[in-house]
């Protein structure tokens, strides 16, 4: 079990997060998804204030219901990526950017990405089998007689 005081830390980091997030999100989305999220909020806020603070039904209930909060958050936070994305590819079509360029940039940046996995993969493959062979050699030279 968690001490409450843990909690308690934990709780108010996981609520400054989503400030954070909110503060940093919402003025990037449109005001009907800024409305819907107020709307969220205050619903949480009257279901919270309806229930019994000490029960722990009502208190996983609230915690539940900043999860929902949080991925809203997230989500809105892709879609206002990608329509800033879809933005940037109209300019390059309107500033004469032909389909080609476009694919051949689009490929460039998935080779990079391609590139940055595999060297990561290959790192971590590379820590795995010096782990491993560091036991193994560890093993052997105390078994040896």
């Amino acid at each position: 079990m968690v001490p409450q005081a843990h909690g308690g830390r934990r709780r108010e980091a996981e609520l400054d997060h989503r400030r954070r997030l909110q503060e940093y999100v919402l003025p990037l989305a449109g005001p009907e998804i800024q409305r819907q999220f107020e709307e969220m909020l205050r619903t949480r806020d009257a279901i919270e204030k309806s229930v019994a603070p000490d029960d722990s039904t009502s208190r996983e209930m609230t915690r539940q219901l900043d999860y929902v909060l949080e991925k809203f958050l997230l989500f809105t936070y892709q879609i206002v990526q990608w329509h800033a994305y879809l933005v940037r590819l109209a300019g390059d079509r309107a500033q004469g950017a032909g389909t080609q360029e476009l694919v051949d940039r689009l490929m460039q940046q998935l080779d990079a990405q391609v590139a940055r996995l595999q060297s990561q993969q290959q790192r971590a493959s590379d820590d795995a089998t010096a782990r491993c062979c560091g036991r193994t050699s560890t093993f052997w030279r105390r078994s040896a007689p």
